[in-house]
């Protein structure tokens, strides 16, 4: 049952105050997957609390339940647009809105952030969303759009940010990607010290499509530039990375081989790292400037940030910390995307050897195995870490496998001594070794007499 409240403001507006109406609102039109997620606050973070997510699938008994229990809960937000999946830009399936985030603002109440949205030529708001330190505002769409709108849903947020902005109403540039989470309705935005009233909204049933938006804000679309191919001849290839930029092709982002395999092994340490505990104070920006690396390896840069959200939020350090570890990684990615087409000039993403990665690790494992008493390398080895190991550890490693493979062949050699296949008796009888068995299978050894 909608629990959206029927009491109207001078404006004629439906006031919102209920997570039930924050995800009605998003979610009326659109089947698939949105996500809930709680984040702890400092102290709780201090004593090992972790993030909880919850994946809101239109199809769930209990989903009516689940956001209820949301209700006075404090730090909880939910996603905005919706995903096939884990909440990344390539599980994305469809876009409910376009948004806006907007703190520090001089007259931050709905009346004010309603004129700043006028006087920036901005589409009257759909709904704006008071979330206790500032203001969310959402411009709804009547039905979803699809995903393949991913471009020009990207410049129409950029449209509205630049707008907002240019009128004394900054919006956070950091608030503007399709996987953004933003603080649901009902919940509570708590401030040290302070007491804060709940999250609510104002509902003033303005709703559009994406081409509706685009038309009022004169957004340009600039055409699809095309590189034209030319023509490569078979005998003068010697790179087929050359011969296919030369053809206008794009590396594949995501192929796991030669230093993506490497990386992802990587990210799969780094993984087991973060499972075995908080990650200890010291140590957080090491762990998320290498996860931030490794993620680099398989991820448009567009989506880079989006897609170490969690990771951001999980990691420990505050907000922006964290974002000042992960820069030079964001920055190296669109840097490495601009040159893509061209096969002369060397990646710019990081590529680090096995004792700088171990250099970089170390002191992060030893802190971690001292909560089990063990010391960095036999962590290592109790853990099965593979790409953060120490090189002497990976050389022996690399013989034991080696040894392992010899012996193998050894007992397979031993096995094939003593049967069959090693006698070949078809050839003493003068037939063929299909002949042999077919014989042998329908009983007919007196012909081999």
């Amino acid at each position: 049952m909608n629990s959206i409240a029927t009491k109207k403001n001078e404006s004629n507006s439906v006031y919102l105050d209920h997570p039930n109406d924050h995800y009605t609102m998003l979610n009326s039109t659109t089947y698939g997957i949105s996500w809930i997620q709680y984040l702890p606050s400092d102290e709780a973070k201090d004593k090992g609390a972790r993030i909880k997510i919850h994946a809101l699938s239109t199809r769930r008994s209990d989903l009516l339940t689940l956001l209820a229990s949301c209700s006075d809960q404090e730090n909880t937000f939910i996603a905005v647009n919706q995903f096939r999946g884990k909440r990344c830009i390539d599980n994305l399936t469809a876009f409910n809105t376009l948004f806006a985030d907007v703190d520090n603002v001089p007259n931050c109440s709905v009346d004010g952030i309603r004129e700043f949205v006028e006087d920036a030529g901005l589409p009257p708001a759909s709904v704006i969303v008071m979330s206790g330190r500032g203001a969310h505002v959402y411009w709804l769409f009547d039905h979803p759009e699809k995903k393949g709108n991913l471009a020009l849903w990207n410049l129409v947020q950029q449209n509205i940010y630049d707008r907002l902005t240019s009128v004394g109403c900054p919006a956070d540039k950091r608030c503007k990607d399709a996987g953004r989470i933003l603080r649901l309705i009902g919940t509570v935005n708590p401030k040290k010290g302070v007491t804060t009233p709940k999250v609510f909204g104002l509902d003033y049933r303005h709703r559009y499509t994406l081409p509706d938006i685009v038309d009022w804000l004169d957004v340009h679309v600039e055409p699809v530039k095309t590189i034209p191919t030319r023509e490569v001849k078979t005998n003068n290839v010697r790179s087929l990375v050359r011969a296919n930029a030369e053809r206008g092709r794009f590396p594949k982002v995501g192929t796991v081989s030669g230093h993506a395999l490497r990386w992802q092994k990587v990210l799969h340490d780094l993984r087991v790292i973060k499972q075995a505990g908080p990650i200890p104070e010291g140590h957080r920006n090491t762990w998320l400037f290498l996860y931030a690396v490794a993620v680099s390896w398989f991820v448009d840069p567009l989506y880079l940030e989006s897609d170490l959200t969690n990771a951001i939020a999980d990691c420990g350090l505050s907000e922006s910390e964290a974002r000042n570890s992960i820069k030079s990684v964001l920055d190296r990615a669109v840097t490495d995307k601009a040159h893509w087409t061209d096969p002369d000039v060397e990646t710019k993403r990081y590529r680090f050897k096995r004792e700088t990665l171990w250099s970089w690790a170390e002191p992060l494992i030893a802190a971690v195995a001292l909560r089990s008493n063990l010391t960095a390398v036999d962590w290592v080895i109790a853990n099965d870490i593979r790409s953060l190991a120490p090189e002497a550890l990976h050389i022996s490693r690399k013989a034991k496998r080696h040894a392992d493979r010899i012996q193998v062949k050894s007992n397979r050699a031993t096995y094939l001594a003593g049967s069959v296949e090693a006698a070949k008796p078809w050839e003493a009888l003068g037939i063929s070794r299909s002949t042999y068995y077919r014989r042998l299978k329908v009983g007919q050894q007196d012909l081999f007499i």
